[in-house]
């Protein structure tokens, strides 16, 4: 690796930083709702959410997402 390279992949997770942020905001929003709707701790919230988008095979912010747009679109009944 030249100092070309690192310069230029600092550069690159710099540019994708604010995202990632964005994404793991989204992660822990959705596991407190997880963890509310079912008398969960955190981490056992973050494991249901991390297998579910296993199974769903799915990303674990896409999933997380879709949690977050449907308790605000239909509640946390």
């Amino acid at each position: 690796m030249t100092n070309a390279d690192l310069s230029f992949s600092t550069r690159e997770v710099a540019r994708q930083a604010p995202q990632k942020l964005r994404d793991g905001a989204v992660i822990q929003v959705a596991v407190g709702i997880i963890a509310a709707s079912g008398d969960l701790s955190m981490d056992e919230a973050r494991y249901a959410l991390r297998e579910a988008a296993r199974r769903a095979g799915t990303s674990e912010v896409g999933l997380a997402r879709t949690v977050v747009a449907t308790v605000n679109e239909y509640g946390n009944d």
